[in-house]
C-alpha cells in the first residue's frame, strides 16, 4: 500500500513501537539531536530487550550519523555508496525515501510503501542478508557500548555530571540544570561554578567564582594550574555588585545548544573538561 507523506513518520514509529524481537533500521543519515521523540523510541525498542540492526552510510559516518546512532546506545553497520532506504520489524515494513533526520519530520515531501505480507518481509531480510549484512570472512563490529557509556548517553546530563563530580572530586557535590538544559549550575569544592553552551556557535563556556584578589593574581599565577590547553582562560570582572569569575571558553562548536542532545563523545569530554576548570579553579584559590 502507498502511503501519503504526512503518512510516513507515523508508519515508521508503528514498526518500532510494534517491534518485539528483531527491528532493521537502514537510513544513509541520521540526525535525531532535535527529534527525541524517535530517539526515545528507539532507545525504548533497546531497553526492552529488541535486537536491532541499524545500517548507515558509510560516508554520512564524518556527517555525525555514526555518533548520533551510538548515542541511542547500537553500533551501527557502516555501508558504502548506501542509498536504500526502509525500515522492518517481524511483522511489518515500510520501502520509503525518507532517512531518520529531523528535517524529515513535517518538513519533507516523502514517498513510502507499506509492506506487511511474511513473503514481503522475507524480502527485505533476503536483501540485508546479500547486500548489507557483512561477509563471513569479514566479521561484525564487536565493540559494544559499555553500561556506562550508555548511562551518560541516555541520562539527564546534570544528573551524570553529579555523579561524575562527588566521584572525582567532592561527595555531595550539586547541579542544577536551567533553560532547556543549556546551562547548568554546580555546587562542589566550597565554591560556585556555571556550565552554559553559548550560541551562536554553541560554544562551552564555564565560570569559577574568584575573590577581587585572586583576580588580580590571575595574570600572573594561573598557568600552573590551568593546564588543559582545550579551554581558553580570562578573568571576568564582576562590577555592580557581582563577584568576579575566571572564565573558560571551549573553541570548537558542540552539536548542540543542550547538554542533553550533545552525542556520547562529546559528552565524555565535557565532563573531563568541566571537572578540570572546577579542580584548576579551586588549587588556584588554595595557591
Amino acid at each position: 500500500m502507498v502511503l501519503s507523506s504526512y503518512k510516513i513518520t507515523g508508519a515508521v514509529f508503528d514498526i518500532i513501537h510494534g517491534a518485539t524481537d528483531e527491528l532493521v533500521l537502514v537510513s544513509p543519515r541520521v540526525s535525531l539531536t532535535y527529534w527525541q521523540k524517535m530517539a526515545t523510541a528507539i532507545k525504548a525498542a533497546r531497553d526492552r530487550g529488541v535486537h536491532i540492526d541499524f545500517f548507515i552510510r558509510s560516508e554520512s559516518a564524518g556527517l555525525g550519523s555514526k555518533q548520533q546512532v551510538e548515542a541511542l546506545g547500537i553500533v551501527p553497520y557502516l555501508i558504502p555508496n548506501l542509498r536504500a532506504t526502509f525500515y522492518y520489524n517481524a511483522t511489518s515494513g515500510l520501502l520509503t525515501s525518507m532517512n531518520l533526520l529531523h528535517t524529515a519530520d513535517g518538513n519533507s515531501i516523502e514517498s513510502g510503501c507499506h509492506l506487511d505480507s511474511q513473503s514481503e518481509i522475507d524480502g527485505l531480510r533476503r536483501f540485508v542478508k546479500q547486500h548489507l549484512l557483512p561477509p563471513k570472512t569479514w566479521q561484525p563490529p564487536k565493540t559494544e557500548i559499555s553500561a556506562e557509556d550508555r548511562h551518560i548517553a541516555t541520562a539527564e546530563f546534570g544528573q551524570v555530571l553529579a555523579a561524575h563530580l562527588e566521584a572525582q572530586l567532592e561527595k555531595d557535590s550539586q547541579v542544577e540544570a536551567l533553560l532547556n538544559g543549556s546551562n547548568l549550575t554546580i555546587w562542589t569544592l566550597r565554591n560556585s561554578f556555571t556550565a552554559a553552551i553559548e550560541c551562536p556557535g554553541n560554544h562551552l563556556v564555564l565560570h569559577g567564582i574568584v575573590s577581587a584578589k585572586e583576580a588580580d593574581r590571575f595574570a600572573t599565577q594561573h598557568q600552573p594550574h590551568f593546564t588543559t590547553v582545550a579551554l581558553h582562560y580570562e578573568v571576568q570582572p564582576g562590577g555592580q555588585g557581582n563577584y568576579d569569575q575566571v572564565r573558560g571558553t571551549l573553541p570548537q562548536s558542540l552539536s548542540a545548544s543542550s547538554f542533553d542532545a550533545l552525542t556520547l563523545p562529546e559528552k565524555k569530554q565535557l565532563l573531563a573538561l568541566i571537572a578540570g576548570f572546577v579542580r584548576a579553579v579551586r588549587s588556584f584559590k588554595d595557591a
